[in-house]
């Protein structure tokens, strides 16, 4: 709501190349890599799987990557 009040009335240009940065996402040729280490990538890890911390390989099962914008991206927590 603080983001819609901001912009309603006085929209602005959002550089979504830095932002998909500070994610943790990164384009890799036709594919995209999560990257932990971003200052953001605590808000992606939540975005995408709705938990502070990424899924623990060993006691969940696989889930198919996450789409973002319109863009699969491949999972790797190493």
């Amino acid at each position: 709501m603080n983001l819609y009040e901001k912009m309603k009335d006085a929209p602005y240009d959002v550089d979504l190349s830095a932002l998909w940065d500070k994610l943790g996402i990164i384009r890799e040729k036709d594919t995209d890599r999560f990257v932990d280490s971003a200052p953001l990538a605590a808000t992606r890890v939540a975005i995408t799987f709705g938990t502070a911390s990424p899924p623990n390989a060993a006691l969940d099962p696989p889930r198919p990557a996450a789409t973002i914008a319109g863009r699969t991206a491949a999972r790797s927590w190493r």
